[in-house]
């Protein structure tokens, strides 16, 4: 292969409009461009396996390799090679204290998404049946009772106070970021050490490689581990600011075909890149 390409998903690869999920054709011409070349296409995400299924055929995408869960799994040419999930005593308890505060949260697993009573009538309150059965997002949760709890992560929406109660009290043990979409009112929990860096060196390791220049494409806040691991780092137009700050180089929007244009300017999608 002749570099790595990192992507993240969300706000990167794809994004919502009126409550649907789309990705710019741009982008999956200029993956499969950067396919054709030699270089090795590595999704990057904070999203679960299961919820990556809901984008297409990833391989019909150009990537042969995933990075899910915030880098608690791993998986090359459609075969697991890393897979760390909470301990499931450690879920219950963590489920027991959220119960206890009414707090809304869900499990995220790779077979699906599982979420609390609170959380289903907090995603339900304000929104019409109409709405509701229009939200492609709503439709992919199941109950919690079905769940094997085989955990990556715990994301659950709370105010600001009761984030800075849960870091309190979760985070010496467990990694904690705020939630990088929406309003940010809430966040995720996971194992300690888990990042999208850790991630990206286990992936290098697994492949013995040593010298290959890497390109990481992102966002959001928990890309800035993903730009740590890489050589090029891109941010998107429509990234944070702070993140922008890390960048190599700033391209356009989701929405302006911003990741086919990055992938275009390092000539990732040509011959001889």
């Amino acid at each position: 292969m002749k570099n790595i390409l990192f992507v993240d998903v969300d706000g990167t690869l794809t994004g919502f409009k009126n409550g649907s999920q789309y990705t710019p054709q741009s982008a999956i011409t200029a993956l499969q461009s950067s396919k054709a070349k030699g270089n090795l296409n590595v999704i990057c995400t904070g999203r679960s396996l299961f919820e990556l299924n809901t984008i297409g055929n990833i391989q019909e995408m150009g990537f042969d390799a995933i990075i899910g869960a915030n880098g608690g799994y791993i998986e090359y040419k459609q075969k697991e090679i890393y897979h760390k999930v909470i301990n499931k005593e450690d879920v219950d308890s963590i489920m027991k204290y959220f119960d206890s505060i009414d707090l809304g949260y869900y499990l995220e697993c790779n077979e699906g998404l599982f979420w609390s009573k609170a959380l289903k009538e907090l995603m339900y309150k304000n929104r019409t049946p109409e709405q509701i059965e229009a939200s492609q997002f709503l439709k992919i949760f199941r109950p919690l009772e079905e769940c094997h709890y085989l955990v990556n992560k715990i994301s659950f929406r709370c105010s600001l106070e009761q984030l800075d109660i849960i870091e309190n009290k979760y985070g010496e043990q467990y990694g904690l970021v705020k939630t990088s979409y929406g309003d940010g009112k809430g966040g995720e929990l996971f194992n300690k050490g888990v990042t999208k860096y850790s991630a990206i060196t286990y992936l290098l390791d697994y492949l013995n490689i040593n010298e290959i220049h890497t390109y990481g494409f992102g966002d959001s806040m928990n890309d800035r581990e993903m730009f740590l691991a890489c050589d090029t780092k891109i941010a998107m137009g429509n990234a944070r600011d702070n993140l922008k700050e890390d960048a190599n180089y700033v391209t356009d929007s989701l929405d302006q075909d911003g990741l086919a244009k990055a992938i275009h300017y390092y000539h990732l999608d040509q011959e001889g890149s």
